[in-house]
């Protein structure tokens, strides 16, 4: 699931030799600890470590992040640099997530999708 309060232009923030290179230093020890545990609760850990410690998300971002825990979304967090977040949600709380970020007052665009009733392939 997704929540987006508004499109982000990354190019500015990208444009920053400093926060290429922190980015790039905490991407590395994030996907360290993905390579030694590779399960999604650590994919998606070390997700939720980037975005706190790379320290890009806004008030509003966190006011999400705490709504979808609330919820008990199993993991929430800002995506990787925007004005967005992703969570994962079990199944039979998706409506509880979608309704609790959608009654809040920063009205975010929230989406749903599925994921893992496939198995992995190329997209043409």
């Amino acid at each position: 699931m997704t929540a987006s309060l508004a499109p982000f232009a990354k190019s500015k923030l990208l444009d920053s030799a400093v926060l290429r290179r922190r980015a790039n230093r905490l991407g590395e020890k994030a996907l360290g600890r993905v390579i030694r545990t590779p399960t999604m609760g650590e994919l998606a850990r070390s997700g939720e470590w980037f975005a706190d410690v790379l320290g890009l998300e806004s008030p509003e971002l966190k006011a999400l992040i705490k709504i979808a825990r609330k919820e008990e979304a199993l993991w929430a967090s800002q995506n990787m640099i925007g004005y967005s977040i992703h969570c994962v949600v079990k199944e039979g709380q998706v409506t509880k997530v979608v309704n609790g970020l959608s009654k809040s007052n920063l009205h975010p665009d929230v989406r749903t999708f599925d994921f893992g009733k496939e198995k992995s392939r190329v997209l043409d």
